[in-house]
């Protein structure tokens, strides 16, 4: 609340907001809890954190960490917007109150990027592998998605997200290099 209070604008949105929450509520409790869907976007998040606890080499784990802590971030703050946009839309929800289809962007993504970024130092190799990796998102994860039904674009081709998934790999993997050469006065590049 500001200091000028509450505009009959802000109570109807307000009102509105409690509905909806209500609603998604009674809506996941009917149709998505326990569903196979459900099931699927369980596994999609416990899963990969499985993997990545036997894979992550130790010693890496404070970059690993940053690194994925970004793709997290910006693969929310994408997929937030798009879904704001009415660009896609998620049916199935692991978890009300929350935003939709969370698994991926909490842990698929971001450990599928860090292990990339472990396995593959050398900026050749780590951009080939990248670019491997975001033609399997777009030709084989999110036609996966949309044939389960977990994952409904709207105005959006999954080719479109190639550039994006590669960009996100590229631009915060020079990051995390800049953030970790700097206290050694070395060149991230």
């Amino acid at each position: 609340m500001t200091a000028r209070g509450l505009t009959q604008d802000d109570k109807l949105m307000m009102e509105l907001q409690e509905k909806m929450t209500d609603l998604d509520i009674k809506s996941w409790l009917e149709q998505d809890f326990l569903s196979a869907g459900w099931w699927i976007q369980l596994a999609m998040f416990i899963v990969p954190w499985i993997i990545f606890a036997r894979l992550a080499k130790r010693d890496r784990l404070p970059e690993l960490a940053l690194y994925g802590s970004w793709v997290l971030i910006a693969a929310e703050t994408l997929d937030h917007i798009g879904y704001e946009l009415g660009v896609w839309y998620y049916p199935t929800e692991l978890a009300p109150l929350f935003p939709r289809f969370e698994e991926v962007n909490l842990s698929a993504l971001p450990v599928i990027y860090m292990l990339v970024y472990q396995y593959f130092p050398a900026w050749k190799r780590f951009v080939a592998v990248l670019f491997v990796v975001a033609v399997l998102f777009t030709l084989a994860a999110e036609p996966a998605l949309i044939w389960l039904g977990l994952y409904t674009p709207l105005h959006w081709k999954p080719y479109y997200g190639l550039p994006i998934y590669v960009a996100i790999g590229v631009v915060l993997k020079w990051l995390v290099g800049k953030v970790f050469a700097a206290p050694k006065g070395k060149s991230a590049s």
